[in-house]
C-alpha cells in the first residue's frame, strides 16, 4: 500500500493540472512574469508630450501672474509630481528660485487639479523643468518652421 500512495498522489496532481489548464489557468510555477515595473509607470515622453501640449500654458499664465515682476525671478521653474494610476496629480512640488511667497504654488497647484495624464497600474513620479524668457518683442512665443 505505500507504493500507491505516490503513484495516487502523482495521478491526483496530473488530473488537477489537466483540469486547471483547461480552465485556463497555468500553474504557479509556469505563469507568466509580472509586467515590467517600467511597463506600469508613465514614461517621461508620455508626461512631457501631454504637459507641454496641455498644461505649459496655465504654468506659464501662474507665473506672469504672480512672479514674473518680481526682481529676483529667474524665469526657471521645476515641477515635481506623483501622477495617480488614474492619471490625476496626487502631489505637486514647486520649486522657483528667486519668487517669494506662495501665490505662484497656489496657482499652480490649483490649476493642476484639473490635469488628466494617461492611465497605468503604478505611480509616476516626475521632474519637469521648466525655463521661461522675458521678452518684449512683438510677436515673441513658439516659432513654426
Amino acid at each position: 500500500m505505500s507504493t500507491r500512495r505516490p503513484i495516487l498522489a502523482a495521478v491526483l496532481g496530473l488530473l488537477l493540472a489537466a483540469a486547471a489548464a483547461a480552465a485556463g489557468e497555468l500553474p504557479r510555477r509556469t505563469q507568466p512574469p509580472s509586467m515590467d515595473p517600467l511597463e506600469k509607470t508613465l514614461s517621461a515622453a508620455d508626461v512631457m508630450r501631454t504637459f507641454d501640449a496641455d498644461y505649459l500654458p496655465e504654468v506659464r499664465d501662474c507665473y506672469l501672474q504672480h512672479a514674473a515682476r518680481q526682481r529676483g525671478a529667474t524665469g526657471r521653474l521645476t515641477l515635481e509630481l506623483v501622477i495617480r494610476p488614474a492619471g490625476t496629480v496626487l502631489q505637486l512640488v514647486l520649486t522657483a528660485p528667486g519668487v517669494k511667497g506662495t501665490r505662484l504654488a497656489e496657482c499652480v497647484r490649483q490649476a493642476s487639479e484639473e490635469w488628466t495624464f494617461p492611465d497605468r497600474s503604478g505611480f509616476t513620479a516626475v521632474q519637469i523643468p521648466i525655463t521661461l524668457v522675458k521678452t518684449r518683442a512683438p510677436g515673441a512665443g513658439p516659432m513654426k518652421r
